[in-house]
């Protein structure tokens, strides 16, 4: 047993080595919430998130997408920027006296930085100056800089390859995002963090501003305790949301998801939902902006993640041309939104702004 935790203690300074900020493991077993999970699906909160209904058994246990697995290595990395433009900072302010905006040199005692490496990166221009709040359109942070994705995926794939060098015996399969695992709740059994109210991962040291991804193995590996739920009797994220999204603690209909109807929903949207959707052109932040636990988020120093923008100007999208929407898009999660979507959101934006 001692070798495997040598294995373990290793593989977590490389992945705080490559930029990572947190890291754990979990086993690699069945889901603990497969009936609701299914019961979610059948009753069709996932709208039109038709792969999440695919491959679902791969998905409720990580051992049928990757027959070798026996333990998940978790891994997190801080995506959070600050002010925010939807001014829901502040409101994380109070509670146990935590200020936002704190630096990113804060360290655990696991040893894991709170702030990514410093990556080189020559394509992000310079910071403009936020539009005035008539014509915002509001973006999600994760969305603001080039895409997390490609980012994470490489360090991902590096301390994969490492572990194979390292240990000889080993196989591994890597997840960002587009796998089908459910990722949370791995992140969750390896102790990154607890899954809250609003259904976001929480890190008690760095809050919910995460990119969450693992590395599957076959290597047995010593997992790590989860993290204690505090959400207590908190609810600022459900009184807060403005969509009645979070149906309950811990449950989310995906149809009433800001960020689901801005990014994956491509039809119709009720006149009355999109009242309530505000100013938000891509994504939404408003469950993690009202958080306690946000308020003491250190700031991402990495520079890849750093924003090209805060916002959008909604009647510049409303009118984009195809090359106006591929420059402005270029190498950033915004093109998981199609052109005639992005419009159609802006539109919407500038209806609820009139």
């Amino acid at each position: 047993m001692a070798h495997s935790h040598d294995h373990a203690r290793l593989i977590k300074a490389k992945a705080k080595q490559l930029g990572f900020d947190l890291c754990g493991i979990a086993r690699a077993e069945p889901s603990a919430r497969r009936d609701y999970y299914l019961n979610w699906i059948a009753t069709g909160q996932h709208g039109r998130m038709h792969y999440l209904a695919d491959r679902t058994e791969e998905r409720l246990d990580p051992r049928v997408y990757f027959p070798a697995a026996k333990s998940v290595v978790c891994v997190a990395m801080n995506y959070h920027i600050s002010p925010s433009p939807s001014g829901g900072e502040g409101r994380g302010e109070g509670e146990g006296g935590f200020s936002p905006g704190t630096t990113s040199t804060e360290t655990s005692e696991d040893g894991f930085s709170r702030g990514s490496s410093s990556t080189d990166t020559s394509e992000i221009p310079p910071h403009p100056n936020p539009l005035p709040r008539r014509e915002r359109g509001l973006v999600a942070k994760y969305a603001r800089g080039l895409d997390y994705h490609t980012h994470v995926k490489d360090r991902l794939y590096d301390l994969a390859d490492w572990i194979r060098d390292t240990f000889p015996e080993a196989e591994t399969k890597v997840g960002v995002d587009t796998v089908p695992v459910l990722e949370r709740e791995l992140a969750v059994k390896a102790g990154i963090g607890w899954q809250g109210k609003s259904s976001c991962v929480i890190s008690p040291a760095i809050g919910s501003w995460i990119f969450l991804a693992e590395v599957l193995t076959n290597l047995e590996l010593p997992p790590d305790e989860p993290e204690a739920d505090h959400c207590g009797t908190c609810t600022r994220c459900i009184d807060a949301c403005p969509t009645g999204a979070i149906t309950a603690p811990y449950e989310l209909d995906a149809r009433r998801c800001i960020s689901y109807l801005t990014i994956e929903h491509d039809g119709a949207i009720d006149p009355a939902m999109q009242k309530q959707m505000g100013d938000w052109l891509f994504g939404c932040d408003i469950c993690q902006d009202v958080c306690p636990f946000n308020g003491r988020a250190p700031t991402a120093i990495d520079a890849f993640l750093q924003p090209r923008f805060e916002s959008l100007d909604a009647e510049t999208v409303a009118n984009w041309t195809l090359d106006e929407y591929h420059t402005t898009t270029r190498r950033t999660a915004l093109r998981r939104v199609k052109l005639p979507l992005f419009q159609r959101n802006a539109r919407i934006v500038l209806e609820n702004q009139s």
